[in-house]
């Protein structure tokens, strides 16, 4: 599949919106309340995704044919005293009928790329810890559990997760890149 990975602008906030919450319905199905999942809504994400990026937030958005498939975000690390190159993905999501096509890849790397090219030399980012998926395709890709965790709790429901390492240099930085 050819995809296009661009700069999402403030219109692109409704296709973001609309990724997040099927990636989450499908994607944590099993892992959090269905009442939960059922009730998440694009209209209330879409505000929040349009603030977020007239704010200037570091994402891309990669999209066939003018066709969004998913989104990933980033910037400087947000733990507790990081080194001052630790750079994080804080969010990676396709669209479920996007799944195992590379699109995930492709977010995937243009985020490194990013994070190098903006000074990072360690990239970390959190997963949740039941979360199988999510976890193999950053083990695939050469992440490794620093044995951070924490819990963090989101409409009343307790979310354990783990955190991820990578160390950014020419030889660990995705051949695509």
């Amino acid at each position: 599949m050819s995809t296009d990975i661009r700069i999402p602008t403030p219109d692109d906030a409704r296709a973001i919106a609309e990724i997040h919450v099927a990636s989450w319905q499908v994607g944590y199905r099993g892992q959090l309340p269905d009442s939960y999942l059922k009730s998440l809504s694009a209209d209330a994400r879409e505000t929040r995704w349009a603030q977020f990026l007239r704010d200037g937030a570091a994402v891309l958005l990669a999209e066939h044919a003018g066709n969004p498939l998913g989104f990933v975000t980033y910037g400087s690390s947000r733990d507790d005293d990081p080194p001052e190159t630790c750079g994080e993905i804080y969010a990676l999501y396709v669209h479920p009928h996007a799944w195992s096509t590379g699109v995930g890849q492709q977010l995937h790397d243009g985020a490194l790329a990013a994070l190098a090219a903006q000074g990072s030399t360690v990239v970390t980012l959190w997963v949740l810890i039941s979360n199988d998926r999510a976890r193999h395709f950053y083990s695939r890709r050469g992440w490794e559990l620093d044995g951070a965790t924490k819990v963090v709790e989101m409409d009343r429901v307790m979310l354990c997760e783990v955190r991820y390492k990578r160390t950014l240099g020419p030889e660990s930085m995705p051949s695509a890149l």
